[in-house]
């Protein structure tokens, strides 16, 4: 839907990115209706909403927004500590920030491959609880540190390139007990895993922790656990 700048004045602010696009900066939270619904306009004053600014819904007890297919980017903590349970990304969407959906009660997730870069913490706290591979279709894409962290993942929350290891974005959770750190010896595939990619674990926090690499695995890259303790 289309809006003019007047109609939109009352409930939103926004700032020029260039001559097509404008970056939503604001949101006055006196605007969501009576059932916590937020509906995100997709073009003000003939120009396209691409951008969703850092914080600009933080903490607003928001309870469904509606996403238009123009957004390209949503900043850091953008949606960050609110009531959602379902949000929907549109394929427009490439970037996701750091901790944007943080502290939710998300439990139905819906994303496309062309996401390709997801912040630290995005999802944390929220109550996800499908494989990562569901979650996040594009296996390319940049996942950052703890990105789905303290949700309900059935399964660890490794980062897969066909048979290498590429990442880890869990908790460390399911390693509670033991202080076992395994490399997991399959893919979501069921493939043998042969290597540990370039910086894999770089910078986690394993001190405390042994770390156990299957049989099959023939190369370890550079940094792939440097700074791990």
């Amino acid at each position: 839907k289309a809006w003019t700048r007047e109609q939109t004045k009352e409930c939103f602010s926004f700032s020029d990115k260039n001559a097509n696009e404008v970056i939503l900066t604001y949101y006055n939270k006196d605007c969501i209706d009576e059932n916590g619904n937020v509906v995100i306009p997709a073009k003000v004053g003939g120009k396209s909403v691409t951008e969703i600014y850092s914080y600009t819904f933080y903490d607003m007890g928001i309870k469904s927004v509606s996403i238009p297919n123009t957004i390209k980017s949503i900043g850091t903590s953008a949606f960050a500590k609110n009531q959602l349970t379902s949000v929907r990304i549109p394929k427009s969407v490439t970037t996701i920030g750091g901790t944007a959906f943080m502290s939710n009660q998300i439990n139905n997730l819906i994303m496309t491959e062309n996401v390709t870069t997801i912040g630290s913490r995005a999802f944390q706290y929220n109550k996800l609880d499908k494989p990562l591979k569901v979650l996040v279709p594009n296996d390319d894409a940049d996942i950052g540190s703890c990105a789905f962290c303290n949700n309900f993942l059935p399964s660890a929350a490794f980062l897969f390139r066909g048979t290498a290891v590429r990442g880890y974005v869990g908790d460390l959770s399911e390693c509670a007990d033991t202080k076992v750190f395994k490399v997991p010896q399959f893919n979501n595939e069921g493939q043998q895993i042969t290597k540990i990619e370039d910086s894999a674990f770089y910078s986690m926090s394993l001190s405390g922790y042994t770390v156990d690499i299957p049989e099959g695995i023939t190369t370890i890259g550079g940094s792939a656990f440097t700074f791990g303790g």
